[in-house]
């Protein structure tokens, strides 16, 4: 290797770094509302305490990103496909009164 492939090699490892540092929340968040809201569409068919536990833990994460859903209030609107896509209108009246808080503040 020569000193340009170093060159690069470092170079796409700094860009590497700071994209994760840059990005990590945001697919962090998409990646467990996802895994969320899927696990209560397949659970709440059958165990309403179940989908009831995971609503609340999919709050519990908005919660803890509020930081990044100021930043990208779309975040929300992902948040209210899932609930359309997974048939999960418990969440709807929570996530468009949130909404309306963004809205006015």
């Amino acid at each position: 290797m020569g000193i340009k492939e170093d060159i690069r090699d470092i170079i796409d490892d700094k860009i590497k770094e700071d994209y994760l540092k840059k990005f990590r929340k945001e697919v962090d968040f998409h990646h467990k509302v996802a895994y969320r809201f899927e696990k209560a569409y397949r659970l709440g068919k059958k165990m309403t305490m179940k989908k009831q536990a995971l609503n609340l833990e999919i709050i519990e994460i908005i919660s803890e990103h509020s930081d990044y859903i100021e930043q990208d209030p779309l975040a929300l609107f992902y948040c209210l496909y899932f609930c359309i896509y997974y048939n999960n209108p418990d969440l709807v009246e929570f996530l468009r009164t949130l909404i309306k808080k963004m809205d006015t503040s």
